[in-house]
């Protein structure tokens, strides 16, 4: 599960998005909200993909990767 979320996060950091997203995390890390935003975002958005690779049939990849997340 590790390589998986590491790679989704590269995945996104070496595409055309890239300096939007240094701007963007740079101004959130400055702001006392930026750490409840960037939680949101990495288990809302980047991890919403992993999903079907880390459910196990339980229903608990969603726990699961909001474990990883934080």
């Amino acid at each position: 599960m590790g390589e998986a979320y590491l790679r989704a996060v590269l995945g996104l950091w070496d595409s055309e998005a890239e300096p939007a997203l240094v701007s963007t995390l740079r101004t959130l890390v400055s702001s006392p909200d930026g750490q409840a935003v960037i939680g949101s975002f990495v288990l809302e958005v980047a991890l919403r993909a992993l999903e079907p690779a880390v459910d196990d049939g339980s229903g608990s990849a969603r726990l699961r990767l909001s474990l990883v997340a934080s």
